[in-house]
């Protein structure tokens, strides 16, 4: 259940009430790029991305996945979890994002991030390797320029990959800010498709 938010002193918050079968712990999970966020479970201080100041105009955005584990209350026979999110109305103003969070038990959530990052990962391998074939290839018949393409093609392909909303680029380069890594996205899926038409 979505609970109304406030907004007072260019701060919005967000309140979520969950509920569950049973008292087992579980975790939540959201990427936020470019911005400035508190999270309470329970009513408790649990993460925080970047640094509210005391003029919020000031605050100084950060990247980072917010995690929290919540052990869920009994209240008539039901079990729940109290989620409430302060996020800055000044950061992640233009450029940036927030995830949708991510709910499930502990050893759910940190499989579900494996295989995000596992298959961005094994795809932008592939297409490497797909690019140094074509290139030895190239090399080997210089007056065939399809292969150069081809090669041009799955090595944009590669940043695309790493770039993308799975933020395998974040984990390689943890100081690269979400702005950068979204224009080398959408630049990589243009010359992708460049050089794909210049294939043909």
């Amino acid at each position: 259940v979505r609970l109304a938010g406030e907004v007072s002193k260019g701060i919005y918050t967000e309140s979520f009430k969950f509920k569950f079968s049973s008292g087992d712990p579980v975790n939540f999970a959201r990427m936020n790029n470019e911005a400035v966020a508190r999270v309470f479970v329970n009513g408790k201080l649990s993460d925080q991305v970047g640094e509210i100041e005391d003029e919020t105009s000031d605050d100084i955005p950060g990247n980072k996945m917010l995690f929290a584990t919540a052990i869920p209350y009994e209240k008539d026979g039901e079990y729940y979890v109290d989620l409430v999110v302060e996020n800055s109305r000044y950061a992640a103003k233009g450029h940036g994002k927030l995830y949708l969070w991510h709910v499930g038990r502990p050893a759910v959530i940190h499989e579900f991030m494996g295989i995000l990052l596992s298959t961005e990962s094994f795809r932008a391998g592939m297409f490497f390797l797909a690019f140094l074939g074509h290139m030895i290839l190239f090399l080997t018949h210089i007056r065939y320029k399809v292969n150069l393409y081809f090669g041009l093609f799955c090595f944009a392909w590669v940043f695309r990959s790493v770039a993308s909303e799975s933020n395998v680029l974040k984990v390689i380069l943890p100081g690269l800010t979400w702005n950068l890594a979204l224009k080398m996205y959408y630049v990589s899926i243009a010359l992708a498709f460049i050089f794909f038409i210049l294939t043909f």
